[in-house]
């Protein structure tokens, strides 16, 4: 019969490798190759999918002509933050307010989340300390507050200070979020900061990163993107 040291010894073995995978891939610069050989001029854009709680936005985005090749480079750095927008969950997210980006780290227990509540009538957040959740995870919660604020709020999760997904703000609400960055590639020619509409872009692939967070596409004449 296997020995409680045994399994401890183990599971801490295991817990610092995650914790050091995790620490590499928000340090580590990504970098990312395309070249264009579908023939005519594509606009190529970059988000990321988290859950079905809220929508993707373009994050990065970039025009290539036909044989031409370009480079998007970018590193994972955490923010959370509030917003207010006219119209809930819209295509052009148009913010009338925001709060500060709350830069957070989903492997620091004391950093790991923020609290959102209402004070003199605005919104405001702090960061929060959320021993509950695992390795990996943000959280964000809000307090008790009444609909005629909460009709506008949203929040975002940001890397390196822009949004890459946009989420409902409710009253009295706890968020978790799995901070695993995976990055998608697509095709769209919506701008910067809008929603990524996944059911009308074409060629949504998983970007395939090296052990050294490095990829290199190209995208075929049949708009495929083909990972080397």
């Amino acid at each position: 019969m296997i020995n409680s040291f045994f399994l401890f010894t183990l599971y801490y073995y295991l817990s610092l490798l995650f914790y050091c995978q995790m620490e590499q891939s928000r340090h580590s610069t990504h970098k990312l190759m395309i070249t264009n050989k579908s023939g005519t001029s594509q606009y190529i854009s970059l988000f990321q999918a988290y859950s079905n709680i809220g929508y993707p936005v373009v994050w990065e985005k970039i025009c290539l002509g036909p044989e031409n090749s370009g480079k998007v480079e970018w590193s994972v750095n955490w923010g959370l933050r509030w917003e207010t927008a006219e119209v809930e969950i819209s295509p052009d997210v148009k913010f009338n307010s925001a709060g500060e980006i709350q830069v957070v780290h989903p492997m620091h227990r004391e950093m790991n989340s923020i609290k959102v509540s209402i004070e003199n009538g605005d919104f405001i957040s702090r960061k929060e300390c959320r021993p509950e959740l695992a390795y990996g995870q943000l959280g964000i919660t809000t307090t008790d507050f009444s609909e005629k604020y909460a009709k506008d709020l949203q929040f975002s999760i940001c890397m390196e200070s822009k949004p890459v997904y946009v989420m409902k703000g409710r009253p009295n609400q706890t968020l978790v979020i799995n901070a695993s960055p995976k990055f998608y590639i697509g095709i769209t020619e919506a701008k910067v900061g809008a929603k990524f509409d996944i059911s009308n872009a074409k060629s949504v692939a998983d970007i395939k990163f090296s052990d050294a967070n490095e990829a290199e596409c190209v995208l075929d004449e049949k708009l495929n993107f083909i990972f080397k």
